[in-house]
């Protein structure tokens, strides 16, 4: 699926109230932005979804204020698909994260630019 793709659905699940999977879809969509953003550098090929996010700060694609928040989403997802059963995803955090990450994908450059 395309990353258009990744994002609505993980505004989908949102919606139907299938919070935890809407966060490990939206950290997905990151994820996939993140590895199409640095496509043609050597340099991030084979970075973990940590290191390309701390390389996309690097570059001043994330904001210094935006990074701690993203490395907690990515540890809200881990503990889901580590499957910590009792992990509580209230319909706020998901909407945080959801939202949150749909806005810095948002802000990246775009092909071209």
């Amino acid at each position: 699926p395309s990353n258009r793709d990744t994002r609505g659905e993980a505004q989908r699940l949102y919606k139907a109230k299938e919070y935890r999977a809407a966060i490990v879809s939206a950290v997905t969509y990151l994820e996939g932005a993140l590895r199409k953003l640095f496509r043609l550098s050597d340099d991030t090929r084979h970075l973990s979804l940590n290191g390309m996010i701390k390389s996309a700060y690097t570059r001043e694609l994330i904001s210094a204020d935006m990074l701690p928040q993203i490395l907690e989403w990515i540890q809200i997802r881990n503990g889901i698909v580590h499957s910590k059963e009792g992990l509580a995803v209230t319909s706020k955090i998901a909407k945080r994260i959801v939202d949150g990450v749909v806005k810095i994908v948002k802000g990246f450059p775009k092909d071209g630019d």
